[in-house]
């Protein structure tokens, strides 16, 4: 899984620089927000606003936090190698029964991949 999950997001980030955009059934496009907010420009915008601003807001502030935390879940997504279950998710259209079909394979696999970090841990 942590292969699959790598390589789909290779082929997105591959697709995002062509100009390509990758969709669902429903027409739907398939952005990260790790490949959104990593941008240069949108990096150096945010870093001069908060270094050469005296009066920011705390909605600004926030909006920095939110993105961040976006990053964060999506690169503990990939590291897991769960992300791979999410483009599973979105492909099959992201209703209800997606969620279940995907949750039903989700579920033992983060089982497993938990009880693989405590044997890890435990040296066993």
């Amino acid at each position: 899984m942590y292969c699959v999950s790598s390589f789909a997001v290779g082929g997105q980030l591959v697709a995002d620089i062509f100009g390509l955009t990758l969709t669902n059934y429903n027409g739907e496009e398939l952005k990260s927000p790790v490949i959104t907010s990593i941008n240069q420009n949108t990096i150096n915008s945010v870093a001069s606003y908060f270094t050469n601003s005296t009066n920011f807001s705390i909605t600004d502030v926030a909006g920095a936090f939110v993105s961040a935390a976006n990053v964060l879940t999506q690169l503990l997504l990939i590291l897991t190698g769960t992300y791979i279950f999410f483009i599973i998710w979105f492909l099959m259209g992201g209703d209800i029964i997606a969620t279940f079909v995907v949750g039903a394979m989700t579920i033992p696999y983060i089982l497993l991949l938990g009880n693989t970090i405590l044997v890890k841990i435990r040296g066993v």
